[in-house]
């Protein structure tokens, strides 16, 4: 699923409109990034 920029900005703010949102976003970025690292380290 491809997201515009506009959409990407909405969830982003909606996540940061709270604090406890803006830990949520934090957490969803680096396990993300720990995902990626990762699946570079197997292949």
């Amino acid at each position: 699923m491809k997201l515009t920029h506009s959409q990407i900005s909405e969830i982003i703010s909606n996540y940061t409109s709270s604090s406890e949102g803006f830990v949520t976003l934090q957490s969803l970025i680096m396990n993300s990034l720990m995902y990626h690292e990762r699946e570079l380290f197997v292949s």
